[in-house]
Order: structure tokens, then sequence, then C-alpha cells
């Protein structure tokens, strides 16, 4: 039966990927920074870990970047938007009284930022962001951390995301329903997930969800 879904949030919930990489970009600009990894494969990870790749282990060098990212990311994040269909899904998933947790890599205050400005707040039970953690994601310490709070097993939970990041977490905290919103630039790359299931957007679950809640009541 299911009783809880943790849900990935940059990409997942919320359209930020841009915006994340911008900030990370004009950060690295103003510090002279070419790094030879590009940011887009480093996200879905926590910020400090990002920004010490980025700068190859300089730990000075990297929080620098942190702290400028964070300032160019809070200037940016008005222009984020929820996905398609995001905020109907929560709305849906609350009201037959399942529990809802966002478990995301990004520190408190740019999770709760990017939430405020999708109007998602209010729609979830627990925040578990990068900061609450000794591990981020692909470690399954956030996620297990969500089980904890909304007192579920793994067996009892869905887990909802968009990278390899969310899916080896997902499946090592023992979840056995994992949801990927795939994009066109992972197509290639699907054979990674293996038995996941892959969607293209979170209407696909949300017209779903009728079929998943009939057998929830059996």
């Amino acid at each position: 039966m299911l009783k809880g879904v943790v849900l990935d949030l940059d990409g997942t919930l919320a359209d930020t990927a841009v915006i994340h990489g911008e900030a990370w970009r004009m950060a690295m600009r103003d510090l002279g920074i070419q790094a030879r990894i590009s940011v887009e494969q480093l996200l879905g990870k926590r910020a400090p870990e990002i920004a010490l790749e980025l700068v190859e282990g300089n730990t000075e060098l990297a929080q620098r970047l942190l702290e400028k990212k964070n300032i160019y990311f809070k200037s940016l994040v008005g222009l984020a938007k929820p996905k398609a269909c995001a905020v109907e899904l929560l709305k849906s998933l609350r009201n037959a009284g399942i529990k809802l947790s966002v478990v995301t890599s990004s520190n408190r205050v740019s999770a709760y930022s990017v939430l405020e400005a999708v109007n998602m707040i209010n729609l979830v039970d627990y925040i578990i962001t990068g900061d609450d953690v000794n591990k981020g994601k692909p470690d399954p310490e956030p996620v297990i951390k969500a089980l904890r709070l909304m007192n579920n097993e793994p067996r009892e939970v869905m887990g909802v995301g968009d990278t390899i990041h969310d899916y080896e977490a997902y499946l090592r905290a023992g979840l056995k329903a994992i949801v990927i919103v795939i994009n066109p630039l992972m197509v290639n790359h699907i054979a990674q997930f293996k038995d996941a299931i892959i969607i293209d957007n979170l209407c696909v679950l949300l017209n779903a969800l009728d079929v998943i809640m009939k057998h929830n009541a059996e």
C-alpha cells in the first residue's frame, strides 16, 4: 500500500536546472574558474560537493565559489517555474492522505526559496535539504531520514526524481517503486534506471493516480 511519496525538487518538481547552472557559471566567471567538467554533469549533488569538483579540491576557492553562487541564485530564483502538473500532483496526493517529502541536495535557503517561488511550500509535509544530512544523494541518508519522518517503511513509499543520483539514493534506501522523469538528454541512458518506471513528465503520473489509489484501496 502506498502511504508516502519522496520527491526530488530541482528538475523534478521545479524547473530550476537552468537557474542553478547559470548561477554556477556566473560565479565561476567572477573568479576566473575554468572547470574541466560541465556544471550540468554535477547537478543533483550537494552544492559544496559541486563547488569542490569544479575547483578540483581547492577548499578555500570552493567556499568562495559557493558563496558567490548562492548570491547569484538568490537573484535568479524568482524565475523558477513549477514543472507541468507538479502542483496538481502534490494536491491530489495530499487529498488522498499520502505523506509527502521533498528530498533535495540544495541547501536550506535555496530549497525553501524555490518551494516558495513555485507555490509548493505548503503542499509538502517534510523538506530534507543538503544542510540536514552528512551525506547527500546518491547516498541514501536523506531518503532514509524522510522515511523516518513520515514513519513509513521503504515498501510503502514511492520515490520520484530525474537523475541517476535520485535513482541510486532511492534504490539504496530500499524503495521498490521508483519513478524517473526522463528528459531528452537522458534518452540514451535509460538502461541505467533498471526496474524504474520511466515517464516523460509528471502529468503521466498524475493521470495514473486514480489507478494507483484504486489499487491502494483494495
